[in-house]
C-alpha cells in the first residue's frame, strides 16, 4: 500500500507543478507534452513512458533508462480557486501528507512555501527502498499539479535537471 500512496502523492506533486508553469520558453533540445488540462516541456533525451488517465497522470523517463529514474506529473481538480484559497489547498495537502506518514510511509520535509525552478511550490520528500522522490506541488486556479521526481543514487543529477525543466514549464491550458 505504501507504493500506492506514494504514487498518489507523487502524482499530486506533479500535477501541482504543471499548474504553475514557467515562462513558456522551451529549450531547442526539448519535447513538449500537452495532456489533460496541463502542458510542460522536458529534455529531448527523455520520453513519455506511460501514465494513468484516471489520475490525469503522465510518466516520463530517460530514453535509455530502466524505470528507476522517472518523473510523474499529476493533475487534481479542486472545488475552489487556489488563488484565494491557497491556505486551504496547502492545509489539505498537509493532511494527506500527515496521513501517509501515520500509515508508515517514509515522508519528510514538508515545506509549504518552497521555491523550485523559479516557482512557488509545496515540497516534500518520499523515501522508497531504492530511490527517493522529491515532490513539488503547484496550485493554480482550481488545479493542484504534483510533480514527483524519482531518482536513484546514480540518476540524481540527471533527474534533477529534467525535474527543473518540467516544474519550470508546467502550465494549465
Amino acid at each position: 500500500h505504501a507504493a500506492g500512496v506514494g504514487a498518489v502523492l507523487v502524482a499530486g506533486i506533479v500535477a501541482a507543478l504543471v499548474v504553475f508553469g514557467g515562462d513558456g520558453q522551451a529549450e531547442s533540445a526539448s519535447r513538449n507534452s500537452a495532456q489533460y488540462d496541463y502542458e510542460f516541456s522536458y529534455p529531448a533525451d527523455w520520453k513519455q513512458t506511460g501514465g494513468n488517465p484516471n489520475d490525469w497522470e503522465t510518466l516520463l523517463g530517460p530514453a535509455d533508462g530502466d524505470g528507476g529514474d522517472r518523473i510523474a506529473v499529476r493533475e487534481e481538480r479542486l472545488s475552489y480557486d487556489t488563488g484565494t484559497g491557497r491556505d486551504r489547498a496547502v492545509q489539505e495537502l498537509r493532511g494527506q501528507y500527515e496521513q501517509a506518514v501515520a500509515k508508515g510511509q517514509a515522508m519528510s520535509g514538508f515545506d509549504p512555501s518552497a521555491s523550485f525552478a523559479g516557482r512557488d511550490v509545496v515540497h516534500y520528500r518520499e523515501q522508497l527502498p531504492n530511490a527517493a522522490v522529491e515532490w513539488y506541488v503547484l496550485h493554480s486556479g482550481q488545479f493542484r499539479i504534483s510533480v514527483g521526481c524519482q531518482y536513484t543514487a546514480a540518476g540524481k543529477d540527471r533527474v534533477q535537471g529534467a525535474c527543473e525543466q518540467v516544474v519550470g514549464s508546467v502550465r494549465i491550458r
